[in-house]
């Protein structure tokens, strides 16, 4: 309400009445309910963009683990090509560039395995097919009686020389276990 103030003659002022305004309660409460419709639209929207902002975040960050996740199952399968980018130099940088100079090393001891498994094959064959065909040609008789020691006796010859070969893997497996190197007689 608001007075109605007048003066009077001896220039007092005089309050001769009021005037009130009235009105219905249903306008505050409809005023109430938009109050919070609007707010809680705000927070629904700031944490739908704040989920947005984080979970882009997350996504970007836990990506170079997901790629060397990827990588190590490759090199489960025994595929040492693949590497993971190094796209930034804080410690998922440095984590990616030590993954891939393990995947280098392990690529290079793959390569090294190969290598010396087809060398060994090859070294253990020899001597096994000159004795498989001296003794089969004394098997089918087609060796003259006085040279069969010259035949046995290529025979030892090529056993001592495989048995020598047998002997020089297992003196680098054994450098390879002091080493801490997995031994090729494992693998």
């Amino acid at each position: 309400g608001v007075p109605i103030v007048t003066t009077n003659s001896s220039g007092q002022q005089v309050a001769i009445g009021a005037v009130f305004a009235a009105s219905d309660l249903k306008v505050l409460d409809v005023f109430r309910d938009e109050t919070i419709k609007m707010f809680l639209l705000a927070a629904v929207a700031a944490f739908m963009v704040s989920f947005c902002i984080v979970w882009t975040f997350s996504y970007k960050l836990a990506k170079p683990l997901r790629e060397m996740a990827i990588a190590t199952k490759h090199f489960g399968e025994g595929d040492f090509s693949v590497r993971v980018p190094v796209e930034s130099q804080d410690e998922i940088g440095e984590l990616a560039s030590a993954f891939n100079q393990m995947a280098e090393t392990l690529a290079a001891g793959e390569s090294m395995r190969r290598n010396f498994i087809a060398n060994t094959s090859h070294e253990l064959k020899t001597p096994l097919m000159s004795i498989s065909g001296y003794a089969e040609i004394m098997k089918n008789g087609m060796v003259r009686p006085q040279d069969i020691s010259e035949f046995a006796g290529r025979i030892y010859d090529e056993a001592s020389r495989l048995t020598s070969l047998v002997q020089d893997i297992i003196e680098i497996s054994k450098l390879d276990e002091k080493s801490g190197e997995m031994p090729f007689e494992n693998v």
